[in-house]
């Protein structure tokens, strides 16, 4: 009756799926890029280099390490003790009270 609605071959169609023989999975391989290099790596290592980056890898005694973070060159000021300095109140730093000999001075210092 409805024919270019293709119920019919729908229905003949069905039936040569369930004939089709059962694929076996195949062992997939796990390759990921380090340096230009590409190197076959189990699923887990490969879920780790996508979570943090191929450029965040490097290879160290034939094993993939995470390359380690460069440290902060900030300079902040730090209180030291200083020969001229300031004394505060009640040893809050927003309330300086006086300056004198042998209080707290703002020195730059680096990490």
């Amino acid at each position: 009756m409805f024919r270019e609605y293709g119920t019919t071959l729908t229905r003949r169609l069905m039936s040569e799926i369930f004939k089709i023989p059962k694929i076996v999975p195949v062992n997939k391989k796990h390759c990921v890029t380090i340096d230009g290099e590409q190197h076959e790596v189990t699923l887990d290592k490969k879920l780790e280099v996508l979570q943090h980056g191929e450029e965040n890898f490097m290879w160290k005694d034939n094993k993939l390490v995470l390359k380690p973070k460069p440290r902060s060159k900030t300079v902040h000021p730090v209180l030291k003790q200083a020969e001229k300095g300031y004394f505060f109140e009640q040893q809050d730093i927003h309330w300086p009270s006086d300056i004198g000999k042998g209080g707290l001075a703002w020195q730059i210092e680096s990490e």
